[in-house]
């Protein structure tokens, strides 16, 4: 694999258990709904071809010399969705709605290999290749969450190139012509990237090394597979176009008119009404997941608050009940001395520890 080469730089129904409330497994189930919901949301908005050409143009080199709207013809409109095994005969198609690519949780299947999920999968032509070739490439993008959610995203993203490679046996080839392989994209979309990290986007491709020379360089036989992680980091000041577009896109801390006026007027993104509505949805979702959040953490600070309390209460008045006691000894002391009639009132004072003010008021008692 070819070390790092940084690319494109600047050219409805709720289920009734979300409903619980009343336990941890209701508030664990709430929440992982909630983050299902809203990953729909991000995936939606990022479907939608005007973006898909954003993304193509600043990742895929054979991209970057034409405008995201110049992209747009090149991208095919009727994916494959929805189920894409390894054999033809388990497949699927549906019809894309007209603005967005339909391919969220697009599958791929391998008996003993499990399912393998991909965000959304579609197909392009290559600008200035022969027309009569209506697919060049396949193209997998993901949108993650955490840049290292316990393994490397790069391992992962190796895997995904290779099961789109080896889903096109019997659908792009047959048999032994593997010159027919088309050439896929995994694009990995990792936001909360590391403050190391900051937003970059770098390629992992094949190349070819010679240890013994002679062999001609074959480039278009082995180059079949590229990754490309896109790290975003809105806090970051560096980046470039899409990185910057992409963090205003996705921010949970901007709100959707703000989104919409600085895609259409910094960006110069042609806004259509789906994209306006997935917008308007993930921004939506995301305040009320927020809100949401916030109350249960108000109701869980009360709580936690009160038992710290009680805690504390407890702890002081075992503090205060030990000083206490220590004062009803020292006074005891005193008050059997004063019946004892032979001590002095210095001697008292000394011996019990009292003030004098309580020596005072003890001996009006006796």
């Amino acid at each position: 694999m070819k070390n790092r080469k940084s690319i494109g730089r600047d050219s409805n129904r709720k289920t009734d258990l979300f409903c619980y409330s009343g336990n941890e497994l209701g508030r664990d189930i709430r929440s992982a709904g909630a983050d299902i919901q809203l990953d729909a949301y991000v995936k939606s908005v990022l479907a939608n071809k005007i973006i898909l050409a954003w993304i193509l143009h600043y990742t895929i080199e054979p991209f970057q010399a034409l405008s995201p709207e110049e992209i747009l013809p090149y991208i095919e409109s009727s994916p494959q969705i929805n189920a894409v095994p390894l054999f033809p005969s388990d497949s699927k198609e549906l019809t894309a709605l007209p603005e967005k690519i339909t391919g969220c949780s697009t599958e791929h299947s391998l008996p003993g290999e499990g399912t393998v999920y991909y965000d959304i999968n579609f197909r392009a032509s290559l600008p200035h290749s022969p027309r009569s070739s209506s697919v060049n490439i396949i193209i997998d993008i993901e949108a993650q969450k955490s840049f290292y959610p316990g393994y490397y995203i790069e391992s992962r993203g190796v895997f995904y190139c290779g099961r789109l490679i080896s889903a096109q046996l019997g659908r792009e080839f047959t048999g032994s012509r593997y010159n027919d392989i088309k050439k896929v994209y995994s694009i990995w979309l990792c936001m909360n990237a590391p403050r190391y990290i900051g937003n970059a986007v770098s390629e992992y491709m094949f190349c070819k090394r010679d240890l013994l020379p002679g062999i001609p360089d074959r480039e278009q036989a082995y180059d079949k597979q590229s990754l490309i992680l896109v790290c975003l980091n809105e806090k970051s000041a560096c980046g470039n176009q899409l990185t910057d577009m992409l963090n205003i896109l996705l921010s949970s801390k901007i709100d959707y008119k703000t989104k919409m006026e600085t895609l259409k007027t910094v960006y110069g993104i042609p806004v259509s009404r789906e994209l306006e509505e997935g917008v308007e949805n993930m921004c939506n979702y995301s305040e009320w997941v927020l809100e949401t959040g916030r109350k249960e953490g108000k109701r869980l600070g009360r709580r936690e608050g009160k038992k710290l309390g009680r805690e504390e209460g407890k702890r002081l008045g075992r503090e205060e009940g030990k000083r206490l006691g220590r004062l009803e000894g020292f006074e005891a002391v005193a008050m059997r001395m004063l019946k004892m009639k032979k001590y002095g009132d210095d001697e008292i004072l000394q011996l019990s520890g009292i003030s004098r003010s309580k020596l005072n008021r003890l001996k009006e008692k006796v």
